[in-house]
């Protein structure tokens, strides 16, 4: 069964690389034992304007929920090497795994 379209707690590494932080991250993609994640922000009044961000709140989840309303975009997206990295705490509903 593939994980595209689940939410799940992910290490993003800093740009300047000098460590990382634990965020939610949307699984857009799956290869092998592979996953392409992209962020989840809950700044949604600063990146909805993005053609390419979707908008996601506890309406669009099909199991788990979110603190609040966040957005997800493809202006970070990042290659987790090993699924077993990342915790999956919830997954989109259907409707939103479409669009």
């Amino acid at each position: 069964m593939s994980d595209i379209g689940a939410l799940a707690l992910v290490k993003f590494e800093y740009t300047d690389k000098s460590g990382w932080k634990v965020r939610p991250g949307l699984i857009t993609g799956e290869y092998l034992n592979d996953y392409q994640v992209t962020f989840i922000t809950k700044e949604v009044d600063k990146y909805k304007h993005e053609n390419t961000s979707i908008i996601i709140d506890n309406n669009d989840l099909a199991a788990g929920r979110l603190k609040q309303k966040s957005i997800a975009g493809r202006r970070k997206v990042m290659k987790i090497k090993n699924k077993t990295s990342c915790k999956i705490m919830s997954i989109l509903s259907k409707k939103m795994r479409n669009l």
